[in-house]
């Protein structure tokens, strides 16, 4: 899987945090393995947390995919409405419209975005 630039910029931004608070835990005079005895334990604690680590982003994942999924139907419920719907800004600018929306006002949505509602004819008046 390719990772994207903002996941690579987010891992080692976490790695960093990561380093920042062994170097912090450090200096606090946290104990090191202090036998060789010590070492395997500490592998198995890290495999251990690896693994949960792991169950953790495929459940991460899944709920994503079912939430862009989720994101994907409501967005066709909003776009193929046989109503228009417009969200505004507190400027009275367009910031969404469906395509009933757009084609009540004459024009594509990508157009439309930005634009004041009153441009239309349409009054707008925050109470």
């Amino acid at each position: 899987m390719k990772t994207k630039p903002a996941e690579t910029a987010d891992a080692a931004q976490l790695r960093a945090q990561a380093e920042k608070k062994i170097g912090a835990r450090k200096k606090k005079g946290a104990p090191e393995p202090s036998t060789q005895a010590d070492s395997p334990r500490l592998v198995q604690e890290l495999e251990v947390h690896q693994i949960e680590l792991e169950i953790q982003n495929e459940e991460l994942t899944r709920v994503r995919a079912e939430l862009e999924e989720t994101l994907e139907k409501y967005k066709d419920l909003y776009d193929f409405a046989p109503v228009g719907y417009i969200l505004l800004g507190e400027d009275g600018s367009i910031r969404q419209i469906n395509l009933a929306g757009a084609s009540l006002l004459g024009l594509e949505r990508s157009k439309l975005i930005g634009k004041r509602l009153g441009a239309f004819g349409v009054p707008f008046h925050l109470q």
